[in-house]
């Protein structure tokens, strides 16, 4: 879902503008991470309701596990538009690469010590923990660059697009 809305936003998040790339990266961000929120708790009630029934009693284990991850990959669904903001606005890929490194870094350190005493579980808690301050760090890159507070991806603060003339 954050990825259509970013692709569809591209070329605006691309701008040389300062402004209008800062706006539309910051509505592309409430957008995908909107639309990932709204969809967590379904697929994750439709998981709960259908995988043991369609796949059979042996995938009960995979609910706890995913409940997990759902919050975690709603969260991350920032990171795309962000990835275009720093790529194609700023010219710094590296940050993005970064980024998706340090997630992988996070999620082996944790799930080194999890995964051996909780299983699946453990691999979710790794994986859910390392999303969260992957993608903290992600905000926090947007909004030193941008100027804007915490508070722009609930409210908008400075960040509205430029009007026309």
């Amino acid at each position: 879902l954050s990825q259509a809305v970013t692709v569809s936003a591209y070329a605006l998040i691309g701008s040389t503008d300062a402004a209008v790339a800062r706006a539309t990266a910051l509505r592309a961000v409430r957008l995908g991470l909107g639309a990932a929120l709204a969809a967590a708790p379904l697929l994750g009630v439709a998981a709960w309701l259908g995988l043991p029934a369609v796949l059979g009693p042996a995938y009960a284990a995979s609910l706890v596990p995913l409940a997990l991850l759902l919050p975690c990959v709603a969260a991350y669904a920032a990171a795309s538009a962000l990835s275009a903001y720093y790529t194609q606005h700023l010219g710094r890929p590296h940050w993005a690469a970064g980024i998706a490194g340090l997630s992988l870094a996070l999620t082996l350190a944790v799930a080194a010590f999890t995964v051996p005493r909780w299983g699946a579980t453990g691999a979710a808690v790794a994986t859910s923990l390392a999303f969260l301050a992957a993608i903290g760090v992600a905000w926090a890159l947007f909004l030193r660059d941008t100027g804007l507070r915490w508070t722009a991806l609930l409210r908008g603060d400075n960040a509205r697009l430029p009007s026309t003339p």
